[in-house]
């Protein structure tokens, strides 16, 4: 029986909407995992402010994909894709936080909206679509 409960617990997905403080932020979540180890999960928050951020990942036996989003209302915005299996651990990273410059440190593309560092002054002359997060 307990076995039954904890299968049935298992294959429930779970979506939560909710507030958060005092200024009206939204999230969202989905969970998921079966009896054989697969698993996913995500969500989403946007603060009352108008940040964002989220995460998304599955996994299993075979490995595990997913990125993750982190996005500010003065425009600067991040965005990481990883990979993680029998190869090793991979992340791809896109940006437009100042003082980065696209690079491959450590087999990891780091692409700055930029190019090249810069005054930190000039984030807010380069707001990014953080909120389309390739999914």
């Amino acid at each position: 029986m307990l076995g039954s409960l904890l299968a049935a617990a298992s294959l429930l997905s779970v979506a939560i909407a909710g507030h958060i403080g005092g200024h009206g932020g939204q999230s969202s979540a989905l969970r998921h995992q079966d009896d054989y180890g697969n698993y996913e999960f995500k969500y989403d928050i946007k603060d009352g402010y108008g940040n964002v951020n989220g995460r998304h990942e599955k996994g299993g036996h075979h490995g595990v994909v997913g990125s993750y989003y982190l996005g500010e209302i003065d425009g600067r915005h991040r965005s990481v894709e990883y990979q993680a299996d029998k190869l090793g651990f991979r992340a791809a990273v896109k940006t437009n936080e100042p003082g980065t410059k696209s690079s491959e440190p450590a087999f990891a593309p780091y692409s700055s909206a930029f190019g090249k560092t810069i005054p930190s002054g000039a984030i807010h002359a380069a707001h990014g679509g953080y909120g389309h997060h390739g999914y």
